[in-house]
């Protein structure tokens, strides 16, 4: 008797190390196959940037073309039609690059449902892009933000080529900002405007950074302050006119001057 029952547990023990070296193979088998996922997934993503990059080129490209363009140009139409140009392609190189972002995006969220318990999916984030300023940007005092339209009449087609310039560069200066502050570059939102500004204060509190990019500077003594908590400094103007603005609360205009320009806010 006693030899039967040992003969049963040897036959179970046989029975449960047979069933646990399938399960092991089960297991690894799964382990591959996540991980062949996980590689495709990566994939998608580097096509992505693959992606990204060929609009960037094409709009470099693009640059090279409105540049020869505005020399064959008419100058009675030049500022008009190189206007309803940029924003077509701008309209068409935005629609391709959604189309193919939200392909990407498609994909990868198949592959993250499978590997939720590895890979969990995080939410998705889209860079805005508005005509006009935050309510969190807004002029205090004497100072007055004049319409885009009447900017042009002070200073003409060359604030349209600076706007034409800065359509592709506000997308880099996001990526910049973003690896800056450490997190996704899809969070970053960007608002840009041309204004004229005269005296007074601006209150940017809430911006990660703010860039100001000088087009024309008239009166005597027009001098600019950057104040936070921490104390304030004068704005030191560079050569190509283009200066940035981090952790500051307001930026003062004193003096009796108008500046006219561009201003570009990023924030999270």
């Amino acid at each position: 008797m006693t030899r039967q029952i040992l003969s049963t547990e040897i036959n179970m023990k046989d029975r449960m190390r047979v069933a646990f070296i399938n399960a092991q193979r089960q297991l690894a088998s799964y382990h591959k196959d996540l991980e062949l996922r996980n590689l495709r997934h990566e994939e998608t993503i580097h096509e992505l940037e693959r992606t990204k990059r060929k609009f960037h080129l094409v709009d470099d490209l693009v640059d090279a073309m409105l540049l020869q363009e505005d020399r064959q140009l008419e100058v009675d139409d030049r500022s008009q039609q190189i206007t309803d140009v940029i924003l077509d392609l701008e309209d068409q190189m935005e629609r391709k690059y959604r189309d193919a972002l939200d392909a990407s995006h498609s994909r990868i969220t198949t592959l993250e449902d499978v590997n939720s318990c590895r890979y969990p999916s995080s939410p998705s984030y889209e860079v805005l892009l508005t005509p006009d300023l935050p309510i969190e940007a807004k002029t205090h005092g004497t100072s007055r933000i004049y319409a885009a339209l009447e900017t042009y009449d002070v200073k003409g087609p060359k604030l349209l080529g600076l706007a034409q310039q800065f359509a592709r560069a506000y997308r880099m200066i996001s990526e910049a900002v973003a690896r800056r502050v450490g997190t996704d570059r899809h969070r970053i939102k960007s608002v840009y405007e041309v204004v004229r500004l005269k005296q007074g204060w601006i209150s940017i509190q809430g911006f990660v950074t703010f860039v100001m990019i000088r087009v024309l500077e008239t009166g005597g003594g027009l001098g600019m302050q950057a104040v936070s908590k921490l104390g304030s400094e004068y704005v030191l103007w560079e050569t190509d006119d283009v200066v940035e603005i981090s952790g500051a609360e307001k930026i003062v205009l004193q003096g009796e001057g108008t500046w006219a320009g561009s201003v570009v806010g990023y924030k999270l």
